[in-house]
């Protein structure tokens, strides 16, 4: 690299040389072309909607929904209702005002499946969909059944490349991944046989 200036693969040159101007340029100078930024210029307005909806389960009993709907579209004169199913059941309809765009619903069932339907009733009665979401899954609200699942809290002093051995060593031999970690952060001779074991299983040498 010259004393004056060097050129690296991003297209930036370093120069100690000052510009044209007199005065000295940044340390990193672009050579990349400059953009026309005139032909974004043509490129429209942006949509006042996309015609998209979704749903999401907040809890065992709410869930929440928003949409990108063009109200504009929509006559003056309308009626905005969120129609809620579980399963195939309507469960309810709500009435939203004119301008939301999101909403919190309330449901009954807790560990169900949900959806919702957008609903536009203009001057005449007739409704129409506009949109729809989901299905979502509201989440149970019962303690689970499930009690195998086992936790433990990484201690900071290991360090990573340690934690990769143990967990590879917990593979090998079978040890419970909860258990090894245990024993590790206790400081456990133990663990020099837990490693010895994966390396010998694995024929791989062992971690100083």
């Amino acid at each position: 690299m010259s004393q004056d200036s060097a050129e690296n693969k991003d297209g930036f040159r370093v120069g100690a040389e000052p510009d044209e101007a007199g005065g000295h340029r940044s340390r990193f100078e672009a050579n990349a072309p400059t953009l026309d930024h005139r032909q974004f210029d043509e490129l429209g307005d942006l949509p006042s909607g996309y015609g998209r909806m979704f749903i999401i389960a907040r809890d065992p009993h709410w869930l929440f929904s928003y949409w990108d709907f063009d109200y504009a579209a929509f006559p003056e004169k309308r009626q905005l209702l969120l129609q809620v199913f579980r399963g195939p059941e309507l469960e309810a309809s709500i009435e939203i005002n004119e301008i939301a765009r999101n909403w919190y619903i309330p449901v009954q069932q807790a560990d169900s499946d949900y959806r919702v339907e957008f609903v536009l009733r203009g001057e005449d009665g007739a409704a129409h969909v506009i949109g729809e979401a989901g299905p979502t899954h509201t989440p149970p609200e019962s303690i689970s059944s499930q009690w195998d699942s086992q936790f433990a809290t990484v201690p900071f002093h290991l360090g990573f490349n340690f934690l990769l051995d143990v967990i590879d060593a917990a593979k090998a031999t079978g040890e419970p991944l909860t258990q090894a970690e245990l024993v590790a952060a206790a400081g456990d001779r133990g663990v020099d046989g837990l490693l010895a074991a994966a390396a010998a299983k694995s024929r791989l040498p062992r971690a100083a």
